[in-house]
């Protein structure tokens, strides 16, 4: 055999090339599933990169006035977010409170049709995602759902043709339908639970690329 690395000629038997220790192609049969391990190991290292991303996020929040931000508003709890008077980026960072009152829920299609939305990071007070919340925010790519939530409404997300990854804390009691519909190129969801709870908690169909990263494994959606 020869090595493809430095050309030296190699035993028939030989794994490694003697000289430089390149491994010699062709001397071990490749194995049924072999493929895997490369694969699995590209597949942690996206994981590890996007979740470092999605759970560093939440250090950013802070307290708000509305003088500070008159964008947004806080009733009994419920966040309302008023788009005509919203002066930022695409980059939104949702407060843990707004004139000392404390963000729990964020209203019913709070920030809908926001297409120039990009990233949000939602506070770890909150408990409830209301319905259509994000509905057609077309341009979000990716969204981690902190451990305080516990549900998130219907059509939440619906229309966010943009979005790419999802991370779900187990805390997550409920999902309403359709949460989902429409986010075609949602390709990731990082659940931090098992499969069998994600299954129980949503089973509606996403699209057939959809893969689903838990604590026991990937699977795909689909």
């Amino acid at each position: 055999m020869i090595c493809p690395n430095c050309q030296n000629a190699c035993g028939e038997r030989d794994h490694f090339c003697c000289r430089c220790g390149s491994p010699l192609q062709e001397a071990v049969p490749a194995k049924k599933g072999a493929l895997w391990v490369p694969v699995l190991i590209l597949i942690l290292l996206s994981a590890i990169g996007i979740a470092v991303f999605f759970c560093t996020a939440p250090g950013k929040r802070h307290a708000h006035s509305s003088a500070d931000a008159p964008w947004f508003a806080v009733q009994n709890g419920v966040l309302y977010f008023d788009e005509s008077r919203y002066v930022g980026s695409g980059e939104l960072t949702v407060p843990n409170q707004v004139d000392g009152e404390t963000v729990t829920s964020l209203s019913d299609g709070c920030f809908r049709n926001l297409d120039h939305l990009t990233t949000v990071i939602l506070p770890d007070t909150l408990t409830t995602i209301g319905r259509g919340a994000f509905a057609g925010c077309s341009s979000l790519r990716g969204i981690y759902i902190p451990a305080s939530v516990t549900e998130i409404g219907a059509g939440a997300f619906s229309g966010c043709t943009g979005l790419e990854a999802v991370c779900i804390n187990p805390s997550v009691e409920r999902i309403g339908q359709g949460a989902f519909e429409d986010c075609n190129q949602l390709y990731y969801i990082f659940y931090l639970g098992t499969y069998d709870d994600w299954n129980e908690l949503f089973t509606e169909f996403i699209t057939p690329y959809t893969g689903v990263y838990c604590l026991d494994g990937s699977f795909r959606q689909g």
